[in-house]
């Protein structure tokens, strides 16, 4: 490799020592099983004003003001698993589960 660019044979090496990683991790959707849902009341979901329904964020919250009604979950670009499940994996709460009709104020657009 010189200059910083990569040579194909680098590409190659790489894309041959990642791909037994890629056979041998589950997909999102097996390791869901696993997962618990969010608990509304824990910390983290306090910080971020986490609602399994979208229509109970609290109106009278200061940062219920990012609130939208047509901001789901569901339409959350940060939203993972499977189409069709109600409770679906989310980044932003690590090993839990967020309804799909839920919201919180780290909510992003598609």
């Amino acid at each position: 490799m010189s200059g910083g660019r990569i040579n194909r044979r680098m590409l190659l090496r790489s894309a041959a020592l990642l791909t037994p990683l890629a056979i041998a991790t589950p997909t999102v959707s097996a390791r869901t099983s696993t997962f618990k849902r969010l608990d509304p009341n824990s910390p983290v979901a306090r910080s971020l004003l986490y609602v399994e329904d979208t229509r109970e964020v609290p109106k009278d919250h200061p940062l219920a003001s990012r609130h939208s009604p047509e901001q789901k979950c569901l339409n959350c670009a940060q939203l993972r698993g499977e189409a069709g499940e109600t409770w679906r994996p989310c980044p932003a709460f690590a090993g839990r589960l967020v309804n799909v009709g839920g919201w919180c104020t780290i909510w992003q657009g598609r």
